[in-house]
Order: C-alpha cells, then structure tokens, then sequence
C-alpha cells in the first residue's frame, strides 16, 4: 500500500493515491470504502488495454466481472449485494491495487526493454 506507484499518468497516480487515502481513513465507512475499491475498477477500466494484454483472458474476466455484477460500480437490482462488504471489499481494494501494480511494471518493464532495443 505504501509502494510508488510506477506511473508517468497524472490521472492514474492522483485516483490510486486518493482510493488509498479513503481505504486508510480510520473514520471511514463502508460507503467511503466501496468508493475506493469502485476508484479502483475505474484506474483498471482506463488500464483495460493493458490489463488485457498482460492477464491471461479469464483472469481478466474474473475481474471485471467483480467490477460489473457486484453492488461497486453499477447500482442496480441486477448487482449482488448480500455480502459482507467490510470483509470483501477489503480484499477487492488490495487485488485491486496489486493489479494496478503489477500491469505498471509490466508496462514500464516492456517500454525499457523497447528503447533498449531502439524501439
């Protein structure tokens, strides 16, 4: 949670840092924590191209499809929403977040490799 995040995209770096903000607020609630993983889904939804490219298909559907059918991001009576969100959406917040690190070294790895190249 305390790593640096390795992005060049202003956008990218201020929603993760304000999602982890909300995530260690000790006041926080379940709303401002459902915010912060639906932050989350919203830096992966930008990253998708990449998420794609770098997860294997159904791990990338796996993700989305937490993203999409659970009561996060789209609020309505399709979404399921009898779950302990204190205990789930902690979970989502942190693979939500080493996702989002993992696929920026992955980019970053393959740019220096590219430039390495002449690329």
């Amino acid at each position: 949670i305390d790593a640096a995040l390795p992005t060049k995209d202003p956008d990218i770096a201020q929603r993760v840092a304000g999602a982890v903000a909300l995530y260690r607020n000790r006041a926080r609630t379940d709303e401002d924590l459902r915010l912060a993983v639906r932050e989350l889904f919203d830096v992966l939804e930008k990253l998708r191209p990449e998420v794609k490219a770098e997860m294997l298909r159904g791990d990338e559907g796996a993700l989305f499809n937490i993203a999409n059918n659970f009561a996060i991001r789209h609020m309505n009576e399709k979404q399921k929403g009898n779950y302990d969100t204190a205990i789930w959406h902690s979970w989502i917040f942190y693979v939500n977040l080493s996702t989002i690190h993992v696929i920026t070294r992955l980019v970053n790895r393959k740019a220096r490799q590219q430039a390495a190249r002449g690329g």
